[in-house]
């Protein structure tokens, strides 16, 4: 099996705040060569989603009001009593800490991850479908790590990507995405 990765960098701008992240999924796997395999999406924090769905402006207009209404910021949660938090999930900067709702928004939402069949070369995704990273928090810099993988063998004239291949800690790629349709807030 071979399994290609590659780390990318989003700047969010606030709560609700939906990037595609998709043309840049799309672009690795063009770099990686793989025609058959699997996309694995994955965010590492505690306050963002990855999601598929469409890019329809009155949807995440929407979603964005439905969210808040159903776990409103100003409500008293336990999270955000910094006395009763387990030590080790203390921020250096309390401000940063005081945010329950935004963990209830990720449960709910439920997936930090979206994993896509990939068959010659194209993401199987639907007619309307788009890879999301939303974010349920503040304004922060968040990491998405993507995975290739494939049983099929990598073709000689594909070697020119033998170092994404042979990288296994990751390739890094510095971007800073800006959503190109919707900004909340």
């Amino acid at each position: 099996m071979n399994v290609f990765y590659k780390t990318l960098y989003y700047q969010t701008e606030n709560k609700f705040h939906f990037i595609d992240v998709t043309d840049d999924v799309i672009d690795f796997v063009e770099e990686s060569g793989v025609s058959d395999g699997l996309v694995h999406v994955f965010c590492p924090h505690t306050t963002v989603a990855v999601k598929i769905n469409e890019a329809e402006n009155g949807f995440i207009m929407d979603f964005r009001d439905f969210m808040s209404k159903l776990v409103p910021e100003n409500h008293n949660y336990r999270h955000n009593d910094l006395s009763v938090r387990n030590k080790n999930t203390l921020c250096e900067d309390p401000s940063l800490c005081i945010n329950g709702d935004s963990h209830i928004c990720q449960m709910l939402i439920g997936c930090s991850s979206e994993t896509i069949p990939l068959r010659g070369g194209e993401l199987t995704l639907g007619e309307w479908q788009r890879i999301f990273l939303i974010e349920v928090d503040k304004k922060r810099k968040r990491r998405l790590d993507v995975s290739i993988m494939t049983a099929s063998p990598v073709e000689p004239e594909q070697d020119k990507h033998r170092n994404i291949k042979e990288n296994q800690k990751g390739v890094t790629e510095n971007r800073i995405a800006s959503p190109y349709f919707f900004r909340s807030g």
